[in-house]
């Protein structure tokens, strides 16, 4: 990818999209809990349909559903 970025998978580079999703999510609503960032990460997450083990997770975060819906709709 040329000599600035590199070509990565896996749960290494997942784990640094959820944490900048967390952190967009705090910083829009920051009073919420860690376990409320989880569940709004969780319920609106789609697109991973596998029934192989090694594929766990919700899927891909609707960060956009997330950061532009009224927080008590989505609680």
């Amino acid at each position: 990818m040329g000599n600035r970025f590199a070509r990565a998978s896996g749960t290494s580079q997942a784990t640094a999209v959820a944490a900048g999703e967390a952190a967009l999510i705090l910083q829009q609503y920051p009073g919420l809990t860690p376990d409320q960032v989880k569940q709004l990460m969780t319920t609106t997450a789609s697109g991973i349909a596998s029934t192989l083990p090694i594929f766990g997770g919700s899927g891909l975060v609707n960060l956009r559903a997330v950061l532009t819906n009224p927080i008590s709709a989505l609680l």
